[in-house]
């Protein structure tokens, strides 16, 4: 099966999401934490 993925680098994330890149990371590494695989 293939998987189609969409990227995003950290500044459009937090454009989109009104947010700091320190909030971006951190999110990531709880996701991370919870199994979630980011390319970096």
């Amino acid at each position: 099966m293939d998987i189609k993925q969409n990227t995003i680098n950290a500044e459009e994330m937090t454009k989109r999401l009104n947010t700091t890149s320190s909030n971006i990371r951190k999110w990531g590494i709880e996701l991370e934490k919870h199994g979630y695989k980011f390319d970096q």
